[in-house]
């Protein structure tokens, strides 16, 4: 997993907000590595940016926190392939 992640202070409050390139392996969901995105960072809103099924393994997307979230729309306009 890499990507670029930062902490912001909000309100007395630090939240995360980024975007992660996950290499997602064959045999696991997009769901299921959002869903183990959230439970590692404890954030609620995290999403990714279009869906790999789960017999395809490939570069995934994961958008965390609201700032990025809002930026997936950004993400899905680029032409994608199976190879």
């Amino acid at each position: 997993m890499t990507g670029n992640l930062s902490a912001v202070g909000q309100n007395g409050q630090e939240s995360i907000a980024g975007v992660l390139l996950v290499d997602k392996p064959v045999g696991r969901s997009s769901f299921a590595v959002v869903k183990k995105v959230r439970w590692l960072l404890g954030i609620k809103k995290v999403g990714h940016a279009g869906t790999l099924d789960p017999f395809a393994s490939g570069l995934l997307v994961i958008c965390v926190g609201r700032p990025a979230t809002r930026e997936i729309d950004a993400f899905m306009v680029g032409r994608k392939t199976y190879q």
